[in-house]
């Protein structure tokens, strides 16, 4: 198209959106993803880590996108929460 022709360019409407952005993909977890539920033990939090990680491989964001930490965040997860989490359950055995 032409500049200064007046006319935008057309969008394409089967485009998928931008999945570089971590609220979208948060947005999309897994629900076994969305919570530390499943992972309270010893090392867990580096095996979620891992798995976050190769769930967001899986998508089609670019690889420099894949930022753990900010998906973690937008899912209202932190590394933090799965520590005051642990040490309440050493607490309660």
């Amino acid at each position: 198209m032409p500049r200064g022709s007046g006319m935008s360019v057309t969008r394409r409407r089967n485009r998928r959106p931008k999945t570089d952005d971590p609220e979208a993909l948060a947005a999309r977890l897994p629900d076994e993803l969305r919570s530390f539920d499943g992972w309270q033990y010893t090392g867990a939090l580096h095996e979620y880590w891992s798995a976050l990680s190769g769930w967001l491989l899986c998508q089609d964001a670019p690889s420099e996108m894949h930022d753990v930490a900010a998906v973690m965040r937008a899912a209202g997860l932190s590394a933090a929460d799965w520590f005051r989490r642990m040490l309440t359950v050493i607490e309660d055995a």
